[in-house]
């Protein structure tokens, strides 16, 4: 599907959370810029809560020093897979900081 569609889907307000996660992780995986922040937007609404870790997931492919602070927020504060892919994220980030020291 092109990506066209695949916002246009994301739009559709009676589509599941969890198939609009779907179509987000496929945006994510060919690491496209403009779902990065609407996976921001959709991580703070109570209706992806059950969705929360995988969205973080969706956001290890993406620039990681943008998103630190709310990823330890994450890790201190979520649950265990929300804690794991917020771990992840800091994870790089800190390997990214040595290699450049």
């Amino acid at each position: 599907m092109p990506n066209k569609l695949l916002f246009q889907t994301l739009q559709n307000s009676e589509l599941p959370a969890w198939d609009k996660v779907q179509v987000i992780l496929d945006l994510a995986e060919q690491k496209n810029n403009e779902v990065y922040p609407i996976i921001l937007k959709l991580i703070e609404q109570p209706e992806f809560n059950n969705c929360k870790g995988t969205l973080v997931y969706a956001l290890e492919k993406y620039p990681r020093s943008s998103i630190r602070k709310k990823a330890i927020e994450w890790l201190i504060h979520g649950e265990f897979e929300v804690a794991y892919g917020a771990f992840n994220i800091i994870n790089k980030n800190i390997k990214i900081i040595r290699r450049f020291s």
